[in-house]
């Protein structure tokens, strides 16, 4: 989510500044299933809030996902009746217990000082040097085994107890390190 805020209806919008807004701060955030703000999971731990908040688009070009570095491009998804056509719904505050609710629209003396909008990544494997082809395996086997033909009964593909395997040993084996 990005996240802005503005003193009166006569002050230009900026990233949220008042000491109460904690991590929204940062102007550039995720939401949790309850709604709270949360510092973006996609974000360098040591992140600099003030220089985070200066990017006009996420300031997240190239993350870790799934086990390799990917390339991420940002776009903002207006939703009729829930947006405007920037993208951007309207509230009193972020969460306030007198919150009324998010608005898809800015009247222009409204009192309404706060502004989100949602960004949606798109990944794209990393170019790199170091990028090699992966070969698809062959998916014969289960297939030979007849599972999930024809509404075949469940049958055993595998027998063997594997233990614990930790799923970074688990990555570097299928990367082939």
């Amino acid at each position: 989510w990005e996240l802005e805020r503005r003193n009166t209806i006569f002050h230009p919008w900026r990233p949220p500044f008042l000491p109460t807004d904690g991590v929204r701060r940062m102007k550039w955030c995720a939401m949790t299933e309850r709604g709270h703000y949360i510092k973006h999971p996609l974000a360098p731990d040591a992140v600099d809030y003030e220089s985070f908040a200066k990017s006009d688009v996420p300031p997240l070009e190239r993350v870790e996902v799934l086990g390799g570095s990917r390339d991420v491009q940002w776009r903002i998804e207006p939703k009729e009746g829930q947006t405007d056509a920037e993208g951007w719904q309207y509230a009193t505050g972020f969460g306030l217990p007198f919150f009324s609710g998010w608005k898809p629209q800015l009247d222009p003396y409204s009192v309404l000082v706060v502004r989100r909008r949602c960004w949606k990544p798109r990944f794209s494997e990393a170019e790199s040097a170091s990028s090699r082809l992966r070969e698809r395996l062959p998916s014969t086997y289960i297939k030979q085994k007849g599972v999930g033909v024809g509404g075949s009964t469940p049958k055993v593909v595998f027998e063997s107890e594997l233990g614990e395997i930790p799923l970074e040993k688990l990555a570097n084996a299928m990367s082939g390190e």
